[in-house]
């Protein structure tokens, strides 16, 4: 028996490596279909809900916030290409989704990566590392950054747009090598997008630094306590004043605040309000402004430099997150534009050093606190000895081999009709132009 039953034994054991291999095939078997399940359903998602999403999302762009419809449309196409690959949907579709930009940096190898404008709860969506040649970015106004190892981060304003060329150019310093507070423009030339100086042909420039932020109570404090108001050095510029060119002691005492101090316009006692240290300086004349960026080894910059960085073209964007509010605040609270500079829109007005050629005002460019939203994108002149509670400012530093600085530099003619000396027009013009105001007589409080 014992016999019999140990020749027996082995079956079993066939048996069970057969049910072995029965029950792996099976849950391979199973693996399998469901992953072809999970597929098959990534594809019904992307056929059936991305694509027409993304369709949806173009036709129906909402102007208040372009951006972040362009960035979910265009993520939705990065995950459906993923999904379809080279599919001709997706194809036909990317044309409408983004555009083709070339991005290098210097050095090159540098990791790039963007969101939506000002959606700071997104996550970065990586697009590669430098040089990058035709990556596809979003239509519209895009935050980026790029980081290299060992450096740092440049940030900036992407914008997917044919009309400002395709090649994005970044310059990474090494890691506290540039001046505190100041990032450096690698220029690409840009038309000026200000009315009223929009017939200035584009002007070439070197790199140069900004200042990330308008200068503050606390900085232009050093410039007083220094001795800067009596110190004749700092002031390179003639007092001219209704024709009259003024001692330096005598424009002095123009330039107090409201205790009788030399010092800003909004002061008192010759110093800031309890509180403000950093709120933008405001209640500075240009001559003033001017002093205080020779102090600092910088200098006003031209309306070009100005134009470069602010790029009022995005102020769809820009200006829903800027300070035309009623006061003053801290600096950088502000809307972002190019290179990290914040407020360049709203807060105070920024003197220009160019003069227009008209009157002798001098250009403050970007809006103040107590303008209308509208004053970041106008070409706005003042009094050089106006001391308004918005007037700031906000300093660059130029190389000294910039080789347009002249041109960069210099009074700018500013376009004026004088109607005082127009012909009237026939009484059959003035009608036509009388239609172009005419409107439907429809209740006044009509209803829709």
């Amino acid at each position: 028996q014992m016999c019999i039953r140990d020749s027996a034994a082995p079956a079993p054991a066939k048996t069970g490596k057969r049910s072995a291999v029965l029950a792996l095939a099976v849950v391979a078997v199973a693996v399998i279909a469901g992953l072809w399940l999970q597929e098959s359903s990534r594809v019904t998602w992307a056929r059936a809900e991305a694509l027409p999403e993304i369709e949806r999302l173009l036709d129906n762009i909402r102007y208040d916030k372009p951006a972040a419809d362009a960035w979910t449309a265009y993520t939705l196409a990065r995950e459906a290409e993923s999904i379809l690959g080279d599919d001709p949907q997706i194809a036909k579709l990317w044309p409408r989704v983004a555009c083709k930009l070339n991005l290098t940096s210097e050095p090159s190898g540098a990791l790039v990566r963007a969101r939506g404008y000002a959606d700071e709860d997104a996550a970065w969506v990586t697009l590669g590392r430098t040089p990058l040649e035709e990556v596809l970015v979003p239509w519209g106004i895009s935050t980026v950054e790029v980081e290299l190892e060992g450096r740092g981060v440049v940030r900036d304003i992407l914008w997917g747009m044919s009309y400002f060329g395709a090649d994005r150019r970044y310059v990474i310093d090494p890691e506290g090598s540039l001046p505190k507070g100041m990032a450096r423009v690698a220029v690409d030339p840009v038309p000026v997008q200000l009315p009223g100086l929009d017939h200035l042909e584009t002007e070439s420039m070197a790199d140069f630094l900004i200042d990330r932020h308008e200068v503050t109570n606390a900085e232009y404090k050093e410039f007083v306590d220094a001795g800067g108001y009596e110190s004749a050095g700092y002031w390179k510029e003639p007092f001219l004043k209704d024709g009259e060119t003024l001692a330096f002691e005598k424009a002095m005492n123009l330039f107090v605040d409201s205790t009788g101090r030399t010092g800003p316009a909004t002061w008192e006692v010759g110093d800031y309000p309890d509180g403000t240290a950093d709120h933008p300086v405001g209640g500075l004349s240009w001559y003033e402004a001017a002093a205080y960026a020779e102090f600092a080894g910088k200098e006003l910059p031209s309306i070009f430099h100005w134009n470069m960085v602010a790029f009022t073209f995005g102020s769809l964007a820009i200006i829903p997150r800027s300070n035309f509010e009623e006061g003053p605040a801290p600096v950088g609270s502000g809307g972002e534009s190019r290179y990290g500079a914040r407020d360049m829109a709203g807060n105070v007005r920024e003197w220009c050093w160019n003069e227009s050629s008209r009157d002798g005002a001098r250009f403050i460019l970007g809006g103040g606190w107590n303008d209308l939203q509208y004053a970041f994108n106008d070409a706005f002149g003042a009094d050089p000895f106006d001391r308004s509670p918005t007037n700031g400012v906000r300093c660059v530093s130029i190389p000294d081999e910039e080789s347009n600085r002249e041109r960069l530099m210099r009074p700018i003619d500013t376009p004026f009709r004088d109607f005082t000396t127009e012909e009237p027009v026939s009484d059959t013009t003035f009608t036509t132009f009388l239609r172009q105001f005419a409107y439907d007589r429809t209740p006044l409080n009509g209803r829709i």
